[in-house]
């Protein structure tokens, strides 16, 4: 039990870091598109994280925006 308590907190960290990658990235001058499908390539997220990295992201535009 206590690995798959592990594993869990260690992807957890994984998507934090691949938001921060992706906001050094959108400040680089890519779209947020781009960096995004970068990202999501480069860290080999599974599905899941996908979807949770992608609401962290809208997250962020939304309140960047209004």
């Amino acid at each position: 039990m206590m690995i798959g308590i592990v594993k869990n907190e260690v992807r957890y960290v994984l998507i934090n870091h691949a938001f921060e990658d992706w906001k050094r990235i959108m400040s680089n001058g890519l779209t947020a598109k781009q960096a995004r499908e970068d990202i999501e390539r480069d860290y080999k997220l599974m599905e899941r994280e996908k979807i949770v990295l992608r609401n962290m992201i809208l997250e962020d535009l939304e309140t960047k925006v209004g």
